[in-house]
């Protein structure tokens, strides 16, 4: 800014010292020719603006300071992001900013660390008292239920053949989890006077097709269960009993639907519809097809269940009768 004021407004070498000059020359011109009296106007409105322009300059440059230890300062300034940009590999400053304010979040996490532990094992505790709590009132209503329960399977195990078997269900304390603070175990015995072992190492095939099927029933009673679904749940059982598993199946189908995969034609006969699933080979893939029956192949397939392959005149009339008993009921 100073060097432009120098120019302009110099001793002898600024340009408003030279357009004096030119004036002071057309002043001498003008007696000789007429035509620089329009020149000398030209010259002298130059001379004015300029130094007009070259006043306000100086009043700049006097409030503008010149402080070389600020400029080597701004300097070192620049040098150290263009360093630290390079060390980080970003290519502005807003970039080297917005790093500078992540790093510095890392830095508080870590130097708040022990405040953040604290707060989180407080937490911890919170939710520790409140799973607790919950965990209690499980156990309470568990331990509330389990007479009632036992007594309802006990009665119909009976129903189902069982008359002098025993089932107790045992709740012990476990640290509690997602299932809440107990250890359920179904205790069972099909003899009186035997000792209570865990089904899943006492009981058979047979007894726990029956038990499935009684405790299936007892959730149908208390949930909202829109559909069950009994796959070979008459695994092991025949005759009379197959017909007493039928009826239970038949009663929970009163209030939802019920689904049963069988071989027994007790049970099929209790359906109010009956679907064929056919499996097939075909070109090196198997494939499912399920068929609803009508009522003529239906007795053909429960006359095939009785009677196997070859069915027989008996066991169409037999068949037949399961049917018709199945509509009277």
């Amino acid at each position: 800014m100073g060097k432009l004021y120098s120019m302009l407004d110099d001793d002898g070498t600024g340009i408003n010292s030279r357009l004096s000059q030119a004036l002071n020359q057309t002043d001498s011109l003008k007696r000789l020719f007429s035509k620089v009296q329009e020149y000398e106007e030209r010259l002298r409105s130059c001379y004015i603006d300029l130094k007009d322009l070259s006043s306000e300059i100086g009043v700049l440059v006097n409030d503008v300071e010149i402080n070389p230890a600020r400029m080597d300062q701004v300097n070192d300034r620049l040098n150290l992001i263009y360093d630290l940009q390079q060390k980080h590999r970003v290519n502005t400053l807003a970039e080297l900013i917005s790093l500078r304010n992540e790093l510095a979040g890392r830095l508080a996490n870590i130097e708040s660390s022990d405040e953040a532990l604290t707060s989180l094992r407080n937490e911890l505790k919170a939710a520790e008292k409140t799973a607790a709590e919950k965990a209690t009132i499980l156990s309470n209503a568990r331990s509330k239920a389990r007479k009632p329960l036992e007594d309802k399977l006990t009665n119909l195990l009976k129903q189902l053949g069982m008359p002098k078997a025993a089932l107790k269900i045992e709740q012990q304390k476990k640290a509690f989890e997602t299932d809440g603070a107990d250890t359920i175990r179904f205790l069972f015995s099909a003899n009186t006077n035997a000792r209570l072992q865990p089904i899943d190492e006492i009981a058979s095939g047979g007894e726990i097709s029956r038990i499935m099927l009684c405790i299936k029933s007892v959730i149908a009673d208390t949930s909202s269960l829109s559909t069950l679904v009994f796959d070979e749940i008459d695994t092991g059982v025949s005759g009379e009993i197959a017909d007493k598993m039928g009826d239970i199946m038949q009663d929970i189908a009163e209030s939802r639907q019920v689904i049963c995969i069988t071989h027994l034609p007790q049970i099929a006969a209790k359906g109010k519809d009956h679907f064929k699933v056919i499996k097939t080979d075909i070109q090196g893939h198997s494939q499912t097809v399920v068929n609803r029956l009508t009522d003529k192949d239906r007795l053909m397939e429960i006359a095939q269940m009785l009677s196997g392959a070859n069915v027989t005149d008996a066991a169409i009339l037999n068949a037949r009768t399961l049917l018709i008993e199945n509509t009277k009921q």
